[in-house]
């Protein structure tokens, strides 16, 4: 997708916001995902925050349904709450397993 080598996603990101839940093993924590695409995203949160390489599963509303997707935190970082505002709190996640209607779902946003 981009010809900078230190940029390794494979599809545009959409800069919508969504609310998902995730989580370890179970969808236990709230967050706003952007920067969207059909096989990533962007996790802006400072409460829990995995480290890179953990897997992770992020809960999915679309319009009609509810999707639980696996995937895995390729970057994390976490701030002083005080700074919070001036950096970008978060995970980037890759989707690993995503139904398709999932997919189509975030393809069109």
């Amino acid at each position: 997708m981009s010809e900078d080598p230190k940029n390794k996603r494979r599809e545009a990101r959409k800069f919508k916001r969504i609310f998902v839940r995730y989580g370890h093993k179970q969808p236990r924590h709230k967050a706003v995902a952007q920067q969207i695409s059909a096989s990533g995203l962007f996790l802006a949160t400072n409460e829990i925050v995995y480290v890179n390489g953990s897997p992770i599963v992020v809960e999915i509303t679309g319009p009609a349904e509810t999707w639980l997707v696996a995937g895995v935190v390729r970057y994390a970082i976490k701030v002083h709450p005080g700074l919070a505002r001036f950096s970008k709190p978060g995970m980037g996640v890759e989707l690993t397993t995503i139904p398709p209607p999932c997919r189509d779902y975030l393809n069109s946003l």
